[in-house]
């Protein structure tokens, strides 16, 4: 994926605000599949991706404050959607980005834990990194389709198979009253 011409692109058409969906695995418990969760943190374990729009060609690098690497206040937007829509979705958590394609071994998911991680995916990052060099906010609502490794009593693939309708049904929901609050004279002109 060409995550640097994807966010150079939205942010040429004149994005402000990106909310992203994606599908994760949960490692700790208390979550399961089928549920929906806005994370609050990323951990990066991706290499080889193009990270920064500054690629050595010039002097100009940027360097971002990560501390809070997603909107706080497109977070909210998407809490108070879930809750206007009557789906639950778990607020906060961290999100450890693996590189993909292949899924983690069991191990590495209980390096993950040790590390602070909750759920895990190969998406997000370097997205986000992207998004805050060029002043786009950034958030996410994540689908739980399947336990990480080691950590259900089924089959990764099975688990996702059984989740994945659940989840996106939920989302959907989710989206389609984010629109409606989007749309009221409260809701700031924001642009998903």
């Amino acid at each position: 994926i060409n995550y640097r011409a994807n966010i150079a692109a939205l942010k040429q058409a004149g994005t402000t605000d990106i909310l992203a969906i994606n599908t994760v695995g949960v490692i700790v418990d208390g979550l399961h599949p089928g549920q929906l969760v806005v994370p609050r943190q990323l951990i990066d374990y991706t290499y080889g991706r193009q990270h920064s729009f500054a690629d050595g060609s010039s002097a100009s690098v940027q360097h971002i404050d990560f501390t809070e690497p997603l909107s706080e206040d497109l977070r909210r937007l998407l809490l108070e959607a879930a809750r206007s829509a009557g789906v639950e979705c778990h607020d906060g958590g961290t999100y450890a980005v693996t590189q993909g394609p292949r899924l983690e071994t069991a191990a590495e998911v209980d390096r993950l834990e040790r590390d602070g991680a909750d759920l895990v995916g190969m998406t997000a990052l370097p997205e986000a990194a992207l998004a805050r060099e060029r002043d786009i906010k950034y958030a996410m609502l994540s689908l739980i389709v399947n336990h990480a490794a080691g950590r259900g009593d089924t089959e990764i693939h099975a688990d996702i198979e059984a989740s994945t309708v659940s989840a996106k049904m939920q989302a959907m929901h989710v989206l389609r009253e984010l629109f409606v609050l989007l749309d009221r004279p409260s809701g700031g002109g924001t642009t998903a």
